[in-house]
């Protein structure tokens, strides 16, 4: 795999015994946790140990590089291009529906520990988790970070930071003997990203996910309707399996009692189980944004209308 990234001595120091079981990437925004991530996918597919097909998990719902915006995705090697990244192997993807962890705690370590016990049921015995940026504790991060270390038992956990702005997540766990803790500072050839690079990014990331969708006409009568608030024109839906896995996003165009509109890169609904409303609505341009207000947004939901 040809890599377009400066790689530090600190990351060819890591010891490749820690690459094994769940390894967990923590830090804030913009310290190059998903250019780490991709590092050691390189160092575990070279190590091609025997029995196991390496496992990754995009978990960075706001800037994804494995999905769409929204969704956590778990792709595994292929074994005909094992070390190939993006990977090419299974795959499975949760559907969070926000861009961010803040007031979606329960569905992202839900979708997490999901994942990860899929990824080892297909045989991943090497899980790489590149996580979200979120782990500040006013926010919430450390709780978030926590609940996933307990959850998910990783071997090892990397934390990257620039000044000590971990301290409240990792520095209870340093004489902790549950997993392995490495700590990094972040490369300085790491560049930030403004907050209009990261809308521009998540639009790219759904404008690539929708690029075969088309508009289909659906009755969701004996569908249940996960997530609260009214329809609007826009909204972000998922479409998900008996098991809760996402089988694809949508986007609401409009409604008539229980016939929607919905742009999607589904052909049949055969495999949905149920529809989870999310908490964002695109644009015609496929870019983010909030919810508009009541006055201004529609109907409440189930409330035959129609919006063109």
């Amino acid at each position: 795999m040809s890599m377009s990234i400066v790689v530090p001595e600190t990351w060819q120091a890591i010891p490749s015994d820690a690459l094994r079981g769940v390894v967990m990437v923590v830090g804030a925004v913009d310290t190059g946790k998903s250019s780490l991530v991709r590092y050691l996918w390189q160092r575990v597919t070279q190590q091609k140990r025997p029995g196991d097909v390496p496992a990754v998990i995009d978990a960075d719902i706001g800037q994804a590089v494995l999905g769409p915006p929204t969704t956590q995705t778990l792709r595994l090697a292929h074994p005909e291009s094992f070390s190939d990244f993006p990977p090419r192997g299974r795959l499975a993807r949760w559907f969070v529906g926000a861009i961010s962890p803040r007031g979606h705690m329960l569905p992202t370590v839900v979708g997490l520990h999901r994942l990860v016990q899929q990824a080892r049921r297909w045989g991943a015995r090497t899980i790489l988790v590149d996580t979200t940026g979120m782990v500040h504790p006013q926010v919430g991060g450390v709780a978030l970070k926590w609940a996933e270390f307990d959850l998910l038992e990783p071997h090892t956990v990397i934390a990257l930071q620039r000044e000590g702005e971990l301290e409240p997540l990792i520095g209870p766990w340093r004489h902790s003997q549950r997993f392995r803790l490495i700590e990094l500072t972040t490369s300085p050839h790491v560049r930030p990203r403004s907050r209009e690079e990261r809308i521009a990014w998540r639009q790219y990331r759904f404008q690539v996910y929708f690029r075969h969708a088309r508009d289909m006409v659906l009755d969701v009568q004996h569908l249940p309707r996960l997530g609260g608030g009214r329809l609007f024109p826009g909204r972000l839906l998922g479409f998900l399996d008996r098991r809760g896995f996402l089988v694809a996003l949508g986007v609401l165009r409009g409604w008539e009692g229980h016939r929607w509109t919905v742009f999607t890169p589904l052909r049949d609904i055969a495999r949905v189980d149920a529809i989870r409303l999310g908490s964002i609505g695109l644009d015609g341009q496929l870019r983010d944004h909030r919810p508009p207000p009541r006055e201004e947004g529609g109907k409440v939901l189930g409330e035959p209308s129609r919006r063109e």
